[in-house]
């Protein structure tokens, strides 16, 4: 019976450890992601300004959309289109 009760005690034990571990790669993954997320745009006479969690990025108008894409979200949609 002591292999049984360790059994029984060692289960418990394994599932709370993957759970922390999935919360924890949860947590990284949201705050990973809300980084890429403009928080506010800005649009001016002469420059075209995206505001993230920890810069802001500012382009000179006329605009090219590539300029203001972060490289994170480009390669993301490059790996993305490469799969399909």
């Amino acid at each position: 019976m002591s292999i049984a009760n360790s059994v029984a005690t060692a289960i418990p034990s394994a599932i709370s450890q993957v759970q922390s571990a999935l919360n924890a790669a949860a947590t990284a993954i949201s705050k990973a992601i809300k980084e890429l997320i403009p928080k506010n745009c800005l649009l001016g006479t002469k420059q075209f300004c995206v505001g993230f969690t920890y810069n802001i990025t500012c382009n000179n108008l006329p605009l090219t959309l590539s300029n203001i894409v972060l490289e994170e979200v480009k390669s993301f949609l490059r790996d993305q289109l490469n799969n399909l």
